[in-house]
């Protein structure tokens, strides 16, 4: 859910997704984005763009099977590409209908190999499409708005039926000027959708949409709701963190309190030799320090092979797991916390502990 290439604005964009018709979520059609949503009021840039459906593309006739989608030209303006060659296709082209297409990496060593695929002709749905772009593979992950293999203008599609539907296979990207405009610019939508005429399929019906952030989304599609509530998702999210981490911290717990107990008798010697408790205590928790950062390196370590291995597999198709420091580094400090809590207070009453009694062993 986080921003990143090529999704770098997602921290502003808002989505239109869906429309509930009929008691049926369907997707939006061109007509009715084009029309009412396009040239939303406030809205930085707005992108109309088709899901990604799968096709068979051909070259010199090898085949292969492709992710296509259809976009116009703001798309490109508001999901930063970094493109490896060429540039995007322009909304002139759109608008034009020309047959050309930006390609993935992939796509371009399937058919290409290392050489250069800019200028050159892929069949897309039985017509030619002159390559003017290649980009890097965006992860099945990020399949709402940037993940597809190959992109094309959306007028170049020569069944123009599309052109005349309000419900169909289209979705909007609005882009606002910051996320503060977010309630401003829902508020507009709404306002266009209740003065919308709709088709006679779905006239008179009570027709349900609205505008999305990525997580509205996915807490709509977890609920099973119409109206997304995340911080309802969040803090299941949050239980099930805590739930997940009480095992390992009771674990790790029991282990210090188990470990310092054990050493009763090193605690003994050394205070009969004059060891301030002040002393002792720190040296159990420079040890819990040592042992969690080993822990973290190996789990480090660990992460980083599991994730190469799923990236390397093809399970996510261009899938690019990679470790988040941030969030690593505050699991470090939540273990040095657990780590440290649960060291100090055996750690001090072993260190108050007469020397006899902790030669003894006593409790």
């Amino acid at each position: 859910f986080g921003k990143q290439a090529p999704e770098v604005n997602k921290h502003r964009t808002l989505g239109a997704y869906r429309i509930k018709a009929s008691g049926y979520h369907v997707m939006p059609g061109y007509k009715f984005l084009k029309d009412h949503v396009k040239d939303l009021p406030f809205a930085e840039n707005v992108s109309i763009h088709s899901v990604p459906l799968p096709k068979v593309t051909y070259y010199e006739g090898k085949r292969i099977d492709s992710f296509l989608k259809r976009t116009d030209g703001s798309y490109w303006e508001i999901m930063q590409f970094d493109f490896i060659e060429g540039e995007p296709f322009t909304e002139l082209d759109n608008e034009n209908g020309n047959f050309v297409c930006v390609i993935n990496e992939k796509t371009r060593n399937e058919f290409f190999g290392s050489e250069s695929a800019v200028g050159r002709f892929i069949m897309v749905e039985g017509i030619n499409h002159r390559v003017v772009g290649v980009v890097p593979n965006v992860s099945l992950l990020r399949y709402l708005d940037p993940f597809a293999d190959i992109w094309v203008p959306i007028r170049s599609n020569p069944d123009k039926r599309y052109e005349a539907e309000y419900l169909g296979f289209f979705q909007a990207l609005i882009l606002a000027r910051s996320s503060e405009d977010f309630d401003l610019l829902r508020s507009e939508y709404r306002n266009i959708v209740d003065q919308v005429k709709w088709p006679e399929q779905i006239a008179g019906e009570e027709v349900e949409t609205g505008l999305d952030t990525h997580f509205d989304m996915f807490c709509r599609l977890a609920s099973g709701d119409n109206e997304p509530n995340p911080p309802l998702i969040l803090a299941v999210m949050f239980i099930l963190m805590v739930l997940f981490m009480i095992l390992p911290t009771l674990n790790l717990v029991n282990l210090n309190v188990s470990r310092i107990m054990e050493r009763a008798s090193e605690v003994g010697i050394r205070k009969a030799f004059g060891a301030p408790s002040g002393t002792l205590v720190w040296q159990f928790i420079v040890e819990n320090i040592i042992l969690t950062l080993i822990g973290g390196l190996i789990g480090l370590i660990g992460s980083i092979i599991v994730l190469s291995i799923i990236n390397g597999s093809g399970i996510i198709p261009y899938s690019n797991l990679g470790i988040n420091l941030k969030v690593f580094i505050y699991g470090i400090f939540i273990t040095l916390f657990f780590g440290i809590f649960s060291g100090v207070i055996p750690a001090r009453r072993m260190a108050k502990m007469h020397p006899v009694y902790a030669l003894r062993g006593d409790n």
